[in-house]
């Protein structure tokens, strides 16, 4: 299957490739999509064969610019995000150089340059923990009113590893030898009594959440639209 012909003039030049001569369309790379290729001649000395779509765009070169990206040093002093250059660590081979760099926090880490380059490492860690922080105090924030923990509630079949009934607010009480039902909300538990056989106690579990989850879960739904919207989606993933 052919693909759209991106038209190349012989002779052009794109960043240090000048194109020699059109190949024709050839499966380029091992696959089975042909691509118009393209035979190019690098400043360098080296040949590349490319398909016209990659020449000047993701390609400028046979690959020495790249090379020569990362083995050019960073500057002492130059910083990405929190972090700044102190001076080369070591250079490995095919990869570039490892720099000493200082956080703004004070910390000393090691960090390869094309990282810090493309911004994919930006601080020690500290930014990362700092957002994770911020954002896990915005997950509470939505997921807790009034003491209710509304994601739970609004999944029940989510079960204790260590519940032994199979139904969410089911537990065996050892000392009257039955199974006791309970819920929780906001902040305040309550006892729905003991029953002897499991389906009665989920019975009094069921209806309990119908009475007081509902007309709540209801209410939240429509003070919170973007919230419950979030939770819903995070429960579809849990329980496809």
């Amino acid at each position: 299957m052919g693909t759209k012909h991106r038209k190349i003039e012989i002779g052009q030049t794109y960043g240090r490739l000048t194109v020699r001569e059109y190949l024709g369309l050839i499966p380029y790379n091992g696959t089975n999509r042909n691509r118009h290729m393209y035979r190019c001649e690098c400043s360098c000395g080296n040949f590349i064969d490319l398909p016209g779509t990659y020449i000047g765009k993701a390609w400028k070169s046979c690959g020495c610019l790249q090379k020569e990206s990362r083995e050019k040093p960073i500057p002492a002093g130059t910083r990405f995000g929190r972090l700044t250059v102190i001076e080369p660590h070591d250079l490995i081979p095919g990869r570039g150089y490892r720099y000493k760099c200082q956080c703004d926090c004070g910390n000393i880490i090691i960090s390869r340059g094309d990282m810090l380059r493309r911004g994919e490492v930006q601080s020690c860690g500290c930014l990362h923990d700092e957002l994770f922080r911020e954002n896990s105090k915005i997950a509470y924030k939505n997921s807790f009113v009034d003491g209710t923990n509304v994601p739970r509630i609004a999944s029940t079949q989510t079960v204790q590893r260590n519940n032994t009934s199979g139904v969410t607010g089911v537990t065996w009480h050892k000392g009257t030898g039955k199974w006791r039902a309970s819920i929780s909300f906001k902040g305040k538990s309550y006892s729905l009594g003991y029953y002897t056989e499991i389906p009665l106690a989920a019975k009094a579990r069921k209806t309990a959440e119908d009475e007081l989850f509902g007309d709540f879960l209801k209410w939240y739904a429509e003070e919170y639209p973007e919230n419950w919207k979030r939770i819903q989606k995070r429960q579809q993933k849990k329980h496809p």
